[in-house]
């Protein structure tokens, strides 16, 4: 009997030690669920906080673009163009704190891949300034006329002309009401063309620091082609404008580097005596001394959360300095 009650015993506390540790295991999984459930809390939390704060990023980035002292010209020694260093911010109670940093790009410093195309089909003047570009930068210029055709796929088609006789005005279209501008290109990036008409990245990826997306000069059916700003363009990009600026296109950046900037066209073509033959007008057709469209990116590093996003910037070029953001994401 003494046995069997050693071994009712034993049994009893084996299985008491079983639920115990039973307990244990469940209190310590339910404190574990809790604890990341109150992480993801947090995460969300401070995801919410970062995008507000980055999307004020964008409102600094506009208020910058609009308080611009001159309306005359645009160049790398104004306010705008000076980059935002990791800076930290903190809230009134000093519990919430962040790392804010960004930079305002002038995008006409760049070509506009979207005058690629014209009316619909590739532009041969556009695509001749790319493979310009792209020798300047020691890039494979083969790949232009790919580029050209990839950026064909992307474009919407232009309205068709109207015949002789008819409204321009389209069917739907209330009397009274402004016309809509057409629609832009559908990619943000020069990346985006990544698997379009064969591109690899390879082929791409040394030509993103040049190159922009931008709506081109009287949209889809526009003549004009994006002019590049030589206060601000790098020697490939400026090269992309002509024959004529692509031989004088390091000499460009080397001399303002030394001025500063080029007050206005008559300036520039005054410290280049090979344009001295060119009329101004004629240049103003491919350069220009200030821009209408800038990049900004801003980054926001909120405890777990690293957020950063971009927006495209149109400033008006009325000398009303009004700008707006034409599209923005995160990447």
């Amino acid at each position: 009997m003494s046995i069997r009650r050693s071994a009712q015993r034993g049994v009893a506390i084996v299985s008491a030690l079983l639920v115990a540790a039973l307990i244990t295991v469940l209190t310590i999984q339910w404190f574990a669920a809790q604890a990341a459930q109150a992480q993801a809390v947090e995460t969300q939390r401070a995801a919410v906080q970062a995008r507000w704060l980055v999307v004020a990023a964008t409102d600094w980035a506009l208020m910058l673009l609009r308080e611009d002292s001159n309306p005359n010209t645009d160049s790398l020694q104004e306010v705008w163009a000076t980059p935002l260093a990791r800076t930290r911010i903190t809230d009134a109670s000093g519990k919430l704190e962040a790392f804010v940093s960004g930079r305002i790009e002038d995008a006409q410093g760049r070509f506009n891949l979207a005058d690629l195309v014209k009316g619909g089909a590739p532009d041969a003047e556009a695509i001749e300034g790319l493979q310009r570009l792209m020798r300047t930068a020691r890039l494979d210029a083969s790949k232009a006329e790919q580029i050209a055709e990839a950026m064909l796929l992307v474009t919407p088609l232009p309205p068709p002309e109207p015949q002789q006789g008819q409204s321009r005005q389209p069917e739907g279209r209330q009397p009274g009401r402004p016309e809509m501008a057409p629609p832009p290109p559908r990619i943000k990036n020069v990346m985006d063309l990544v698997g379009k008409n064969e591109l690899s990245e390879a082929d791409l990826i040394g030509l993103e620091p040049y190159v922009v997306v931008v709506p081109r000069p009287g949209g889809l059916r526009g003549k004009e082609r994006t002019r590049i700003n030589v206060n601000t363009a790098s020697a490939p990009a400026i090269a992309s404008a002509s024959e004529e600026l692509a031989k004088i296109a390091e000499a460009v950046v080397a001399r303002r580097e030394r001025i500063s900037r080029f007050t206005d066209m008559s300036n520039f073509v005054v410290n280049f005596s090979s344009l001295s033959n060119i009329p101004i007008g004629e240049l103003q057709q491919v350069i220009d001394v200030r821009s209408q469209y800038f990049i900004a990116t801003g980054r926001i590093e909120l405890g777990r959360v690293d957020m950063t996003r971009q927006a495209l910037i149109e400033r008006q070029p009325d000398g009303s300095r009004l700008a707006k953001v034409v599209w923005a994401r995160e990447l």
